[in-house]
Formats: structure tokens, sequence, C-alpha cells
């Protein structure tokens, strides 16, 4: 199987479950080259070497999104002898190429499940409070955390303008993550198209707050953007704007059906 693996996707992910050990990979790594110079010295340079490697081990890191693989050399070549271990970190973009011995039945359901996925769409959550927010991109099969942001906000009422100043900054930078994400570089446009829904949530009245600034931001700078995260909003209660809180908003029955009707809805 040939992958070219997308930025802002699960492909490392469907990758990872599809891997077993003994199966072989092809793709592209970096290796330390010992190299002599014109002096006699010798010093060591990073080169890009195409490797065919029988996968020993592997492991998908979901924080950065990587698929590390190591194993044995399975084909000689002028950089890395045969049987040498080598390491390869998968990662988009990049192609790569796995293979089995045999497809199984269930490698093939994880494939159709991996072709499927890509067209359910996607959510983009925010789970926020005064002065932190995490910023999440969740699939069927995944939930990746694409940005904190942090500020400090005091609580205290003296501090007056300064606190709605502060207030204003913690949302630009929300804003600023976000732009960051969905630019139309680095897939940014693709990722875009495939939400279908958008859900902050958040204790008390920050998520509405925040709304309330994403339509300001789409009228102000006439941004396609956030007009188009605006129609797709849904405010939903959670505990805190920390990490665990994603879960608790996910599992909320209503939250769910009204993410099925706006899927529909875009579809019509």
């Amino acid at each position: 199987v040939r992958m070219l693996l997308e930025e802002n996707s699960d492909d490392c992910w469907h990758l990872y479950n599809l891997l077993n050990r003994g199966d072989y990979v092809f793709g592209t790594c970096q290796r330390k080259i010992a190299k002599e110079t014109l002096t006699g010295l010798t010093k060591n340079e990073k080169k890009k070497i195409s490797v065919l490697l029988r996968v020993e081990k592997f492991d998908y890191d979901a924080d950065v999104d990587v698929l590390r693989v190591s194993g044995v050399n399975a084909r000689e070549n002028k950089y890395i002898p045969l049987g040498a271990h080598q390491a390869l970190d998968v990662l988009a973009p990049m192609k790569v190429t796995l293979i089995k011995k045999q497809f199984d039945s269930i490698h093939l359901k994880k494939l159709h499940e991996a072709t499927s996925d890509a067209q359910n769409g996607n959510v983009l959550a925010i789970v926020m409070e005064e002065g932190i927010a995490h910023v999440f991109i969740v699939s069927k099969s995944t939930s990746k955390l694409k940005a904190k942001v942090e500020k400090h906000i005091p609580k205290k009422k003296r501090f007056g303008d300064k606190q709605e100043k502060l207030k204003a900054k913690f949302h630009e930078q929300i804003e600023s993550a976000l732009e960051t994400h969905f630019n139309t570089k680095d897939n940014g446009e693709n990722l875009l198209k495939s939400i279908k829904a958008v859900i902050i949530g958040s204790p008390g009245h920050y998520g509405e707050k925040f709304l309330d600034h994403m339509k300001e931001t789409a009228e102000k700078k006439k941004s396609p953007l956030f007009k188009d995260l605006v129609s797709k909003t849904i405010l939903a209660h959670c505990t805190s704007g920390f990490k665990h809180s994603l879960n608790e908003i996910m599992a909320n029955k209503e939250v769910m059906e009204r993410i099925q009707d706006l899927a529909c809805y875009s579809e019509s």
C-alpha cells in the first residue's frame, strides 16, 4: 500500500493501526554519515536516505502526530549495511509504502475505516475559561491538541480597564491560533473544509463571550474564516478550560445531536 501522508489528517494513526511486526516499510530517513574532509579530518553530516525496513518496533506519538518505526535494513544501500538497525520517523507530508505478506479481513476493514474517516469530517473543539484555552481537532478516530493559549488575568476588580484589555488580548491569542492552523498553507484550507461543527465549551459565559469576539472579528476583518466558524458553532458547558474537559463535551448527547444536525444541513 502506497500512502501520501497529508498534514492535518489521521494518516499516521491509520498507518499505525495497519502495522505489524515483520511488515516492511519503505520511506525516507535521516542518517549521520561520516565524511572525510580535504584536510583528512572526519565529520558527520545528516543525509536523507531511502530505506526499506523490516519492522521490529513501532509507536505512535499523538502529541506530535508522528509514527516512529524501528527495525533492520532489508535492502542494502551505499550508506546502510544489510541487517543494520535503523529508525524511521513517519510524519506528514511524506510518502511511504507498507508491504505485508498478506492483508487479512481485519486489515481491509481498517483500510476502509481510514478512507471513510476522511469523508466523515472533523469537529473543531475549544475548551476554555478565563485565561486558558485548549484547541482540538477531533475526528472519529483521534483528538489532536492544536493549540494551548494562556494569559494571566487578575481577578480583582481594582485592575478595571487593564483586566478588560487582558481579556481582549486573550481572545485575540485564541483567534491568532485559529488563523495559524487554518491558513492557506500547510493544508489549512482543506482542514477548514473538513470542519463540520465547532464546539466552544466553558464554565459560565466564557464561551459565549469568545463567540461574540469571533462574530466581531468576522465583521471587522470581513473574514471568511471566522464567518464560517461562527456559522458552525455550538456552545456547550464544561467544568474547566483544561484538556480533560474535552471528554465532557464530546460525551454530551445533546451536543452530538446538534453536530449531526449541522452536518446534515451543510450537506443538503
